[in-house]
């Protein structure tokens, strides 16, 4: 009974330090790329706290950035877990199914969709940034980004598009030119805080950037370049 508590508590510290871990490499880039920066969320820098924050001594993002005139407030998470809860569920009671049976060999899951793998940590980090980011006195109107890390899958960027837009399959032509959407997307659900996703591919070797059309404060495409766009290959999806 104790081997569920310590594999719960490693993968919390496996989590604790990938994020620390992701941070770190974080404030390498903006050092590299003259972007200034302060990190939030360190209690000790209580000027910065009191100056940004409507509630100092409460949960924040992560980093506010700076460079040639234009701030924006970073929230960082690393994804560490594919899998979700529901379908590890389904996994579990296929193992113990197989192994009562001794029918070893057998099919566990259903095949990798990301798609779906995707979109429960994705409503996590979403949900989470966007309570952050509530705090921000409203005073500083600057755009605020939910960065993500540790995305490492091919072809990913037509799941974060559907995921985060539902741009396909969740929309249908109805009447002459008109597109409805059949399947809300993560922006429409929640994260109205969130003015942008930013993670690299690695396909493309580049950055990439998810507006999100129902933010209260939009990322301008000028803003992405600034921040954001440090390769031969550029791609902002507005």
């Amino acid at each position: 009974m104790k081997q569920p508590v310590r594999w719960n508590a490693y993968k919390s510290m496996f989590k604790k330090q990938t994020a620390l871990a992701t941070e770190n490499s974080f404030e390498q880039y903006c050092q590299k790329n003259d972007i200034e920066y302060l990190k939030l969320d360190l209690q000790k820098n209580e000027a910065a706290r009191k100056k940004y924050l409507t509630k100092p001594t409460k949960k924040c993002p992560d980093f506010w950035c700076k460079k040639e005139g234009k701030e924006i407030f970073v929230e960082i998470k690393t994804l560490t877990n594919f899998t979700n809860q529901k379908r590890q569920t389904i996994i579990d009671a296929r193992i113990k199914k197989i192994r009562a049976n001794k029918l070893y060999g057998g099919f566990i899951s259903e095949p990798f969709d990301p798609n779906i793998e995707l979109e429960i940590p994705f409503t996590t980090y979403l949900k989470d940034a966007s309570n952050k980011f509530k705090n921000i006195n409203t005073t500083f109107r600057h755009p605020r980004i939910l960065f993500i890390d540790g995305i490492k899958i091919p072809g990913v960027s037509f799941s974060m598009n559907s995921i985060f837009h539902g741009t396909h399959p969740s929309f249908t032509r109805n009447g002459v030119g008109k597109l409805i959407k059949t399947k809300h997307s993560l922006f429409d659900k929640t994260g109205s805080n969130v003015s942008a996703l930013i993670y690299w591919n690695e396909d493309e070797n580049c950055f990439f950037g998810l507006e999100n059309y129902n933010a209260q404060i939009s990322f301008p495409d000028d803003y992405f370049k600034n921040f954001f766009d440090k390769t031969k290959i550029y791609h902002y999806i507005t």
